[in-house]
């Protein structure tokens, strides 16, 4: 729908605010705008998150903390990406071109506090301007598979919460140590959509950091990388350390829906490979006992894992299982364990 253009204002009244065309990226808006309810719920949290951050700033930068003021410039940066902020975008921009240690002034502080007043305004004037609109329902399958979102802008967690809720389970945080905790739970998710910057500087790899957390998982969950670095360094450092993907924000939302969905088939694909080896060997073994053929006995495990929901593997391993404490507790009694042909039947 058309956007509300203040171009006209502007000509006619020289202390009118700037034109939305210089503050917003109208072309990007256009594209959120379509689903009026959901780009008012990102509007709200990006006014919500934002609104402290030139105070915040302006503390670190009169407490010479470099790293705070990177950090908070970094932050608004990627939300100011999430809502098509351009002029905002840039201040933070240039801002971060610095050497960390560069950062600082109250300059500093004051422009980002015009733009993101200026931001905040104009969009304000777009959302007055869009119709009223009913709350999508969910399309959410029942069996949709988990995926942990990590990144600690509340901006953008709302609009990867528009782009994927009728597709996955969301789980959410913005803590890269509560991120392993949930991955290391009874039900861990089945993918990671994961921030590199969580408050940590550059060169920097603390405990928490998204870059952290895709090293302690070696692989074992899939990561897709999401994040405003476009650094060359940074897109290797993830992909060495374990990441499937790498995305830039804002990505484009075919773009994200493909990547996520071929990192979890790609994780099928190992999962399967991993566990054929014990479904082989559970197959003999039912094959074995009751005299079936290979298909009987394949088709039997499938049986008995739906009916128990769950997974072919798992009912593969308990047979298995059983199978050894059976010869175990049979040697323990100082006997061969018993095959179906001494059984008699």
């Amino acid at each position: 729908m058309p956007l509300p253009d203040a171009a006209a204002d502007a000509a006619r009244d020289p202390n009118a605010p700037p034109a939305l065309e210089t503050v917003l990226d109208l072309p990007y808006l256009h594209t959120l705008t379509g689903q009026p309810q959901q780009f008012r719920r990102v509007v709200q949290a990006f006014v919500a998150s934002s609104e402290p951050v030139p105070r915040r700033l302006a503390q670190a930068i009169a407490a010479h903390d470099h790293r705070q003021a990177h950090d908070l410039l970094h932050e608004l940066y990627g939300a100011a990406e999430t809502v098509g902020a351009r002029a905002l975008r840039a201040t933070c921009q240039q801002l971060l071109a610095r050497a960390p240690s560069e950062t600082g002034g109250a300059g500093d502080a004051e422009a980002i506090a015009v733009a993101l007043h200026q931001t905040r305004a104009a969009l304000v004037h777009v959302v007055d301007g869009l119709p009223p609109s009913p709350e999508p329902a969910s399309r959410r399958p029942a069996a949709a598979p988990t995926l942990l979102i990590l990144d600690d802008s509340p901006t953008f967690r709302e609009r990867l919460r528009q782009l994927l809720a009728d597709d996955y389970r969301l789980v959410e945080t913005d803590s890269g140590r509560a991120a392993l905790v949930a991955c290391a739970g009874d039900a861990p998710p089945d993918l990671l959509l994961v921030d590199l910057n969580l408050g940590a500087a550059p060169g920097q790899d603390p405990e928490g950091s998204g870059l952290n957390v895709i090293r302690q998982l070696h692989g074992a969950i899939p990561c897709v990388v999401l994040t405003v670095d476009r650094s060359t360094a940074t897109r290797r450092a993830a992909l060495q350390a374990g990441a499937w993907a790498y995305l830039l924000k804002p990505p484009e939302p075919e773009t994200l829906r493909a990547a996520l969905e071929a990192a979890l088939a790609r994780a099928r694909d190992v999962a399967r490979a991993a566990s054929q080896p014990v479904i082989d060997l559970a197959t003999g073994i039912l094959m074995a006992t009751h005299r079936l053929s290979e298909d009987e006995a394949r088709r039997l495990l499938k049986t008995l894992a739906s009916a128990e929901r769950r997974t072919v593997r798992d009912v593969a391993e308990h047979i298995v299982e059983a199978q050894r404490f059976q010869s175990r507790l049979a040697q323990l009694a100082g006997r061969k364990p018993q095959t179906p042909s001494s059984e008699g039947g």
